[in-house]
């Protein structure tokens, strides 16, 4: 049998209580995004009084903490469905809301707003100079550990993002690794309210469940374990030569030429894709030719694998693989490594159903 509870907070740690009478909970979690959460209570005038916002909710399934996060209470309202029934309903989103809360609050030019760096150091100083240490006192997260720099990542990247949201310009740095050998992504997760964590991991969120590890955790239609596949070969967001332009003007403007002379000539005599990539806001010239490699790097083709997976004996969530885990999915032809992006669960006290929805995805080049 499945057992949710939450486990309720205030914004400092302190238990309010733990609910195990929800009606209804539907969960999410998502690499590098906002993880939501929703339920529903028949309507107790008592705990709707109690509910403020800012209140912190964890969730548990058969006693276990799920997902590594909290959930801030946003939003609630008491209803009256057309039965006459009332209730209250509830909505949260996980510790990566506290990225959204923040801008980079920095001018452009500034050290804060114009980074060069490798990707896994640019997100941690987003992180630290907007919501970290290195932040003004009234813009910092109490409890909050933001992890060193480890100078992850396969090549350094440029970047400006003056008065950005913060969440946005790490989702943009981490996308631009990952076509690289050494994708970086991140996350701000928590065992307990006293002790809030900011990451980065290089390669994946989760735990290897590929085929090299021993102890695969193998995706196919043939496995039974497959649904709403989709492959996809992407060209035509191909570019093969980029023009990046920096400070000045006309015939005095900084030109960088970046080219793939093997893809070229793949695909002769029309092998040949210009873009431009605006590079005003850097005045040195090593950058500049810098974002140009960066900007024909992005443009390759791709494969790109996506799905659901569905439980069955030797795959079952929480037990074969959890959130941000990799696999390897085996879909037309194609053997692919994909993670785990998104996770969502779903559970109905009503009916004792449960429902997983469990989206994967995987990208080569």
């Amino acid at each position: 049998m499945i057992r949710y509870d939450l486990d309720r907070y205030w914004s400092d740690g302190t238990r309010i209580d733990i609910f195990a009478a929800a009606e209804k909970i539907h969960a999410t979690r998502v690499v590098n995004d906002i993880g939501k959460l929703t339920y529903s209570i028949p309507f107790n005038e008592r705990y709707l009084d109690s509910l403020e916002k800012g209140q912190m909710i964890g969730l548990w399934r058969n006693n276990r903490h799920q997902f590594k996060t909290y959930y801030t209470l946003l939003d609630w309202r008491a209803t009256t469905d057309e039965r006459g029934l009332k209730k209250i309903e509830c909505y949260g989103e996980c510790l990566n809301h506290i990225l959204k809360s923040r801008i980079v609050a920095y001018p452009a030019g500034s050290p804060q707003a114009e980074k060069y760096g490798k990707p896994d150091n640019v997100i941690k100083a987003i992180a630290r100079e907007n919501l970290g240490q290195d932040a003004p006192e009234e813009r910092r997260i109490p409890n909050l550990t933001i992890e060193p720099d480890y100078d992850e990542g396969s090549q350094s990247i440029t970047k400006g993002f003056a008065w950005r949201n913060a969440l946005t310009v790490c989702q943009e740095v981490s996308d631009m690794t990952l076509r690289d050998t050494t994708p970086i992504y991140f996350d701000l997760f928590a065992y307990d309210l006293q002790n809030l964590r900011f990451a980065t991991f290089a390669h994946m969120v989760g735990t290897d469940r590929r085929p090299s590890t021993g102890n695969p955790t193998l995706v196919g239609e043939q496995y039974g374990n497959l649904k709403n596949a989709t492959t996809e070969w992407i060209t035509s967001q191909e570019a093969t030569v980029i023009y990046a332009g920096g400070q000045g003007e006309e015939a005095d403007r900084v030109i960088k030429i970046a080219q793939d002379l093997d893809r070229i000539a793949l695909s002769a005599p029309y092998g040949r894709i210009e873009r431009f990539k605006d590079a005003r806001n850097d005045e040195n010239e090593d950058n500049i030719q810098k974002q140009a490699e960066e900007a024909l790097n992005e443009a390759k083709p791709f494969v790109k694998v996506r799905g659901t997976l569905s439980e069955t004996a030797g795959s079952k969530y929480d037990v074969h693989y959890n959130w941000g885990d990799f696999v390897t999915v085996e879909s037309y032809g194609v053997s692919l490594d994909c993670m785990i992006k998104e996770v969502g669960l779903t559970y109905d006290a009503n009916t004792g159903m449960e429902s997983i929805d469990v989206k994967f995805e995987g990208v080569v080049t």
